[in-house]
């Protein structure tokens, strides 16, 4: 993916998400990233940008419901085989942030 279209992906994650992802930073390139931490040990930590970030988490989230009790995967989310790509995170974004706001 081009970093101009990753760039402006990544801000309108964090728009959308300012709850979890109020703490990104900016990398030299000016893509909003998380992590890079250091830990208890003081060594630091791996990063990622925020795109990445979220379509490995998205799931987690319950944003597709989890698997019921007595499935072979009770527990684990849902899946829905979909490729993700930059318009299909967006759409979980606004969904995400669409019902964390009817609370």
């Amino acid at each position: 993916m081009k970093d101009r279209i990753l760039k402006k992906l990544c801000k309108k994650i964090v728009e959308l998400r300012p709850n979890d992802y109020g703490h990104a930073w900016r990398d030299k390139y000016g893509i909003m990233c998380v992590g890079g931490d250091l830990d208890e040990w003081g060594e630091g930590q791996d990063w990622s940008d925020v795109l990445e970030d979220f379509s490995r988490t998205y799931a987690w989230a319950g944003m597709l419901g989890f698997y019921p009790e007595g499935h072979r995967f009770a527990g684990y989310p849902v899946h829905d085989k979909k490729r993700a790509t930059g318009k299909r995170m967006i759409e979980m974004a606004k969904y995400k942030s669409k019902e964390s706001n009817s609370y």
